[in-house]
């Protein structure tokens, strides 16, 4: 049984009408019949009220559901593939800083602090393109 029909059925059971669900969780009316359509998902925070909402576990609700599943994955995924690349930007950052006031300090030449500039620049891309490459092959998200 697919998510949408196991919300559904438990959406019944407790007696209540998709608006009065939608109200309970803070959702919207179209949000709840979404997801008893299969157009559309809860959301991990949504699942888990649910959960406590119905009593019963979360793997009652996706174990089934490999779509579902798969998309709570690619969500995780996206949000740590963009906390890496930040701190990759501000490493960069910092590494133009420190390597340009280290030349200012050592000789007052600006053309070396354009240089750092763009070995800083450099090395962010060239982060960004092995996440790019690793993505791709699923060898850097992806949890063994």
């Amino acid at each position: 049984m697919e998510t949408s029909d196991k919300l559904r059925e438990l959406r019944k059971r407790a007696c209540l009408s998709q608006s009065e669900l939608a109200k309970k969780i803070n959702v919207t009316t179209q949000a709840v019949s979404k997801w008893e359509c299969g157009k559309s998902y809860p959301d991990l925070f949504n699942l888990i009220t649910l959960s406590n909402m119905y009593d019963v576990s979360l793997d009652e609700l996706i174990k089934s559901d490999i779509k579902l599943q798969e998309k709570l994955t690619d969500t995780f995924n996206f949000k740590r593939m963009f906390i890496i690349l930040l701190i990759a930007l501000l490493s960069t950052l910092l590494l133009i800083y420190i390597g340009s006031s280290i030349i200012s300090l050592v000789s007052n030449k600006t053309i070396t602090t354009i240089n750092w500039l763009f070995a800083g620049i450099t090395y962010l891309f060239i982060t960004i393109y092995f996440f790019v490459i690793l993505k791709g092959r699923k060898i850097a998200f992806t949890k063994k």
